[in-house]
């Protein structure tokens, strides 16, 4: 699952990483995975464990004392509506969890890359309210998921106690021949010994059950990632080992509107560039100077119109081509931190 989110990650287009923040992507990757390698598993096998031997002594008491079988009926009905509830409600818990972790680590991201700015300006004071804030969100939700883990527990012990309570009664009855005859004493502490360890069972089962089922969230929102929409192919036939060998470009019509934008950022573009001709493009900021360089490398795709480069549309050549064989220099500044020597930098 790891792999396949992965891959699906990095194929997914410019506009998923555009409106996805860093955050979510790292949760997806760090809690959830570890949810799934570690929780999912591990509440599973305790799961089916519990829920073996409750059956195996739900079995013994009816089977040692049958008028056991008639109270059992309703007792479980209520079982099984305390357990609706408590997934329920527990499973918007856990899943009201993970969104509220991925704010922490966008916002220490963030504040990690932005730690000289923010020393700067002073602001430590102001981004630890911050962090403190989104952490206390988070701590509420866990709260609140240990309240309602004890409120199914109270309801829990208390059917329980209530069958200890019938199966002593039974026994009693039955000692005296008052109620639907003599049963044999072994029988009747076979019954009694078994109803009293289901409190325990029953609310492992329960809470095992409940946990497992809001885990699965984290497995959704995994799936969820793993299939995602992906780029165009990164590699297509037909395209020529040299191309391209002049380097004309030309720019036919081309619109192009980023993710969440009502309006076009370029609208009907049309140019054209010769070969080995040294262009500069003028504008005010936000005219759209760097869009013409994210259009051409394809980092996102034109709403309209075709972009050639040596008679070539580059919709018919792969990602991969377009992207090797086309070089730009990035107008964010990159800045190696350390020694020169370390980086062979030195002349």
């Amino acid at each position: 699952m790891h792999d396949e989110m992965l891959w699906s990650v990095l194929r997914a287009p410019m506009e998923f990483h555009h409106k996805s923040p860093q955050g979510r992507i790292l949760n997806r990757f760090g809690k959830d995975i570890d949810a799934v390698d570690t929780e999912i598993p591990d509440r599973l096998s305790d799961c089916i464990a519990c829920g073996v031997w409750a059956f195996i002594a739900v079995s013994l008491c009816c089977v040692s004392a049958p008028p056991f079988i008639v109270f059992m009926i309703p007792m479980a009905l209520i079982f099984l509506y305390v357990l609706r509830i408590y997934v329920g409600t527990a499973r918007a818990l856990v899943r009201f969890s993970t969104v509220s972790t991925s704010p922490i680590f966008e916002h220490y991201s963030e504040l990690i890359d932005g730690l000289t700015s923010v020393r700067a300006y002073s602001l430590e004071q102001a981004e630890t309210m911050e962090h403190y804030m989104r952490v206390d969100v988070n701590s509420g939700v866990f709260v609140s998921m240990m309240d309602c883990e004890r409120w199914s527990c109270v309801r829990q012990v208390t059917l329980c106690a209530i069958i200890t309570l019938v199966a002593c009664t039974l026994a009693n009855l039955s000692a005296f021949n008052i109620f639907m005859g003599s049963i044999p004493v072994a029988l009747l502490a076979v019954c009694v010994n078994y109803a009293m360890s289901t409190a325990e069972t029953f609310k492992w089962f329960v809470m095992t059950a409940a946990r497992t089922e809001a885990h699965m969230s984290q497995a959704e929102r995994i799936f969820e990632y793993c299939d995602l929409k992906e780029e165009d192919e990164l590699h297509k036939e037909g395209v020529d080992t040299e191309w391209p060998t002049r380097g004309e470009v030309e720019f036919d019509h081309v619109c192009l509107r980023y993710a969440g934008s009502a309006q076009e950022t370029l609208s009907d573009i049309c140019f054209k560039i010769g070969g080995g001709m040294k262009v500069g493009i003028v504008g005010r900021t936000g005219a759209g100077k760097s869009s013409l360089l994210v259009a051409l490398m394809r980092i996102f795709e034109i709403t309209g119109g075709c972009i050639r480069v040596d008679n070539v549309k580059l919709s018919d050549v792969g990602l991969h081509d377009v992207r090797k064989r086309i070089s730009i220099i990035p107008q964010d500044p990159v800045l190696i931190s350390g020694e020169r020597r370390e980086y062979r930098l030195n002349s």
